[in-house]
C-alpha cells in the first residue's frame, strides 16, 4: 500500500475546467501533517523534516478537510 492508501486519503472525482486548465475537485484537502500546517512558505521543508523524524512503527498523522469537516487520519510508518 502507498502511504496515501494507508491513511485513507480520498482523491477527487469531478473534473472542472478553469481558464482552459482541467482540475480534479472533490477530494480531501490536506491541512496539516504531524501538526505542521500547510499554509505558508517553508511548509514543505517543515513537513519533510517531521516525516523523516517518525521512527519505524511510529504514527503518521494527517488532518484533512473532507466534505466540510476536519478529519484526523493516521497510519503506522513502515520503513
Amino acid at each position: 500500500h502507498s502511504p496515501c492508501e494507508a491513511l485513507g486519503l480520498r482523491g477527487g472525482k469531478f473534473a472542472a475546467a478553469i481558464d482552459n486548465q482541467t482540475f480534479v475537485l472533490g477530494g480531501d484537502v490536506i491541512l496539516s501533517v504531524q501538526g505542521v500546517e500547510i499554509d505558508a512558505k517553508g511548509s514543505y521543508e517543515k513537513v519533510r523534516k517531521a516525516i523523516d523524524a517518525i521512527p519505524d512503527g511510529g504514527k503518521l498523522e494527517v488532518t484533512v478537510l473532507r466534505s466540510g469537516e476536519q478529519v484526523k487520519l493516521d497510519a503506522t510508518v513502515a520503513r
